[in-house]
């Protein structure tokens, strides 16, 4: 909002409703503010702003995968209905009048905030794998593609790494395919106390896992993979009073935001890695060759 004293008094409103507020003073310093902060659940905007304004924000976000679903709430004054339509008409989720009642406007907010929220919560439902509660193959690979399409529009570089359960095999011979569920969905467990809050892991086969992590350089890439690696090498209790290894093998790789390269190849690339990993003995992590 380029105006500074009413974006103070929204600011200010909606914190003392117990939200958290990122500020922007036009809609294009928005976008990039949005690019960097991929938890933000609701959009507000004055309809004229410098630079960009709302009805550029809107379409911003409506035209970008990884924001698309975000409700925007659009502010105008009555000599704007025009604009309020046409945004209203391009995917924005509610308008509000100025000058308001500060009590109709933190009930939009809530209102507004309810339904994306109970809407995401039934999405993730839908696109978990059943065993893990990770995401689902099949929606693994709309991250992936959403994420490298931001690496290239941000410049920012893109890290997988694709962890395999190397004892799985041995774990069911042993002890039965109950237990190799249980060390599955302890595999899984693990990963997501190491990962950040922003990287997505989906599992990609009965034993691997992918984790995609965004802005992310070879350094932090394998770092996240040696807490994966030993967050892994802690024993496992068995019902008969043994414990089990969950051993696994690792390949990470970085995506250069110039290349054009592939999902499939960038997926490739990791697995090739995960392979030479395992073959080595396991236990470990390879990092991929860069793309050509």
């Amino acid at each position: 909002m380029s105006d500074l004293t009413f974006r103070t008094e929204i600011k200010n409103l909606l914190q003392q409703a117990g939200h958290q507020v990122l500020e922007a003073k036009d809609g294009a310093q928005a976008l990039w503010v949005l690019s960097d902060h991929r938890n933000v659940e609701m959009v507000l905007s004055e309809l004229k702003m410098p630079v960009l304004d709302g009805a550029g924000l809107l379409r911003g976000i409506r035209n970008s995968p990884d924001m698309a679903s975000i409700p925007v709430i659009i502010l105008g004054s009555e000599d704007q209905n025009q604009g309020i339509l046409q945004c209203l008409g391009a995917g924005a989720s509610d308008f509000i009048k100025r000058p308001f009642e500060p009590e109709e406007f933190l009930v939009r907010v809530r209102n507004n905030l309810a339904l994306f929220r109970t809407t995401k919560g039934l999405a993730e439902l839908t696109q978990a794998d059943d065993l893990t509660g990770l995401y689902s193959r099949r929606y693994l690979f709309d991250i992936l593609n959403s994420e490298m399409e931001r690496s290239r529009r941000t410049m920012e570089s893109l890290g997988i790494i694709l962890a395999n359960l190397d004892q799985l095999d041995r774990i069911i011979e042993k002890w039965g395919p109950m237990m190799g569920d249980q060390m599955i969905k302890i595999f899984a467990q693990r990963v997501m106390q190491q990962v950040r809050p922003y990287d997505k892991a989906g599992r990609y086969d009965s034993s691997r896992i992918v984790i995609v992590s965004p802005s992310q350089d070879d350094i932090g890439l394998m770092a996240l993979a040696e807490r994966l690696r030993l967050a892994m090498e802690e024993p496992v209790p068995t019902q008969g009073g043994e414990t089990a290894s969950g051993f696994i093998s690792l390949g990470a790789a970085l995506l250069d935001p110039i290349h054009k390269e592939t999902d499939l190849n960038f997926l490739s690339r990791a697995e090739q890695a995960q392979l030479e990993a395992r073959q080595r003995g396991g236990n470990q992590t390879r990092m991929a060759a860069p793309s050509l």
